[in-house]
């Protein structure tokens, strides 16, 4: 889920803000700006859920064995996966 979790930053950094503002770039794309204005605020709900649920199954901090969460099985990876392909095909398409 950590692959996931850098896949979905990816996207939010070349999808959602269309390489407007890359991490480590001294410039911003200002003759690109335009293209943020088809950001939705569904895209921010999907954002924000699939950051949170990736994030859950980081490795890091160790928790009380009661507190951790069941690990997904690969049909929830998958569907997990699924989602963010979906999302940047369904973004593309505005």
């Amino acid at each position: 889920y950590g692959r996931l979790r850098e896949a979905w930053e990816r996207a939010i950094e070349e999808v959602l803000l269309a390489n407007v503002v890359q991490r480590f770039r001294k410039s911003i794309q200002t003759q690109q700006i335009k293209s943020l204005a088809k950001i939705e605020e569904s895209d921010c709900q999907t954002i924000e859920r699939a950051m949170t649920r990736s994030s859950k199954f980081l490795r890091g901090h160790d928790s009380a064995h009661a507190a951790n969460p069941h690990l997904p099985d690969p049909e929830e990876l998958r569907a997990d996966i699924d989602e963010l392909r979906l999302w940047i095909a369904s973004f593309n398409k505005r």
